[in-house]
């Protein structure tokens, strides 16, 4: 076989590299169509990927992450592109050029792209952080008032020490995102403040939520920890949410509504885990 100067392999991969940006910039101005969303796998050695210590220290090699519900900010340029996610409630800013993109799929449609990527590994470059708080100096302390020691500051690790139960997240194997929500603003964490005595905890309010099964619009009504773990089952099995849901409903006896047996699901699920 004669030797390809012209090197149609590089060439195909930048056409199909060109359909993901097309698709991605479409998504920025419009939002996701449809029942469309993403998974995105892509190597967090390779040069430009700029993500936070953590993630990579998670996530050596490579990782996947969903843009599906819960993301916001996404901006594209001709080489890469940034988005916001939230992982395990606390906000991430990432940015990925399509160099460094392994594979594209869009299980809605079953559309699936794969690219040759190069694997040497490039200087880590940290994710930007947010501005400093300007700090404004302390008033002075009267000679009559004696200084009051300074509160420990709280955090979240403090709050898991007392016993609190952490707030769901979607975690998903080799990667990891949030089920999302389109706020398109950052989502602060909000750490629980102590429960007062003889005052029942505050539990995660029931959100009724609609989605398209078969060309008809369905609705059913889950608390947050559910819905999170339900869209994680959905992830780990490489399928859209909507099409998870519609097995559920296939499956529930008649006499049963569809917000219970999603439930009973997720419960299921979890117990086969342990």
């Amino acid at each position: 076989m004669a030797e390809d100067h012209i090197r149609y392999d590089i060439l195909a991969q930048e056409a199909l590299r060109g359909v993901m940006r097309k698709v991605l910039a479409e998504v920025a101005r419009t939002g996701l169509p449809g029942n469309h969303h993403f998974f995105i796998t892509f190597l967090t050695g390779a040069p430009g990927v700029r993500i936070s210590t953590r993630l990579r220290e998670r996530y050596p090699e490579q990782m996947t992450i969903v843009i599906q519900f819960q993301y916001w900010d996404l901006k594209v340029n001709d080489t890469g592109f940034e988005v916001g996610l939230s992982f395990s409630d606390v906000p991430e800013r990432l940015e990925i050029p399509f160099s460094a993109v392994r594979g594209f799929y869009d299980p809605s449609v079953n559309f699936e792209l794969e690219f040759d990527v190069k694997t040497e590994q490039a200087p880590a470059l940290p994710a930007k952080a947010p501005p400093k708080p300007r700090l404004e100096p302390a008033p002075a302390a009267k000679a009559s008032e004696p200084r009051k020691k300074p509160e420990p500051e709280k955090t979240v690790a403090s709050d898991a020490a007392k016993g609190r139960e952490p707030r769901s997240a979607w975690q998903v194997q080799g990667r990891e995102t949030a089920p999302a929500h389109r706020e398109g603003a950052i989502r602060r964490v909000h750490r629980r403040a102590p429960a007062r005595a003889g005052r029942p905890r505050k539990l995660s309010p029931v959100r009724k939520r609609s989605i398209s099964i078969k060309g008809h619009r369905t609705s059913f009504s889950l608390e947050k920890p559910f819905f999170d773990d339900l869209c994680g089952i959905a992830a780990e099995r490489r399928i859209g949410l909507a099409a998870l849901v519609a097995e559920i409903d296939a499956d529930r006896p008649r006499d049963g509504n569809l917000s219970s047996a999603l439930r009973i699901f997720v419960l299921e699920q979890a117990k086969r885990r342990r």
